[in-house]
C-alpha cells in the first residue's frame, strides 16, 4: 500500500531509504503519480492509469529522479492520463514505437527480398554515408527536413 503525501523536491530528498525491498509513495495533488524508492537509493516516477474501455491498468515509468523533476512528472501525468480518457493506451504506442523498423534493419530487409547480386557494395555505402547519421533511427523519426539538414 502507499503512502499519500505530497511530492515536493525537498520531501524526495529527504526520504529515508527502506532496509530491504521499495517502499511506494503515491502523490496526493496528481493522481496516478507514484515514486518508488529502493533499498540502493534508486527512485523512480511512474503512471498507473487505466485507458478508457480497458479493465486493465497500465503501470508506466516515467524516468528516475533527480533526473525528472517532480513538476516533470505531474505533467507527464496529465498528458498520458489526457491520452487514455480519449482511449488511446499509453502502453501500445510505447510497445509499437518499440517494435518499428530501424533504417539499418530497412537496408537488411531491401537486400534479403530484392537478392542484390553485389549487396556487399551496398551495405559499404550505407555504412559510410548514412549509417553514422540514420542508421539506428526509426522510420517514423525522418522526415525530408531532417534528411536534408
Amino acid at each position: 500500500m502507499a503512502v499519500e503525501v505530497k511530492f515536493t523536491e525537498a520531501l524526495i530528498k529527504g526520504l529515508v531509504l527502506p532496509d530491504v525491498g521499495r517502499a511506494e509513495y503515491k502523490d496526493a495533488e496528481t493522481p496516478g503519480l507514484y515514486l518508488r524508492v529502493t533499498s540502493a537509493g534508486v527512485k523512480s516516477f511512474s503512471f498507473i492509469g487505466r485507458t478508457k474501455g480497458s479493465g486493465k491498468t497500465e503501470p508506466i515509468t516515467l524516468g528516475k529522479w533527480p533526473a525528472v523533476k517532480v513538476k516533470e512528472a505531474q505533467g507527464k501525468v496529465l498528458a498520458l492520463a489526457a491520452d487514455m480518457a480519449a482511449g488511446e493506451s499509453a502502453a501500445v504506442a510505447r510497445r509499437t514505437k518499440r517494435d518499428e523498423l530501424t533504417i539499418d534493419k530497412l537496408l537488411q530487409d531491401y537486400i534479403d527480398a530484392k537478392g542484390k547480386k553485389r549487396p556487399d557494395k551496398l551495405r559499404a555505402l550505407f555504412r559510410l554515408y548514412i549509417k553514422p547519421a540514420f542508421g539506428g533511427r526509426k522510420l517514423s523519426e525522418l522526415d525530408h527536413i531532417k534528411v536534408g539538414a
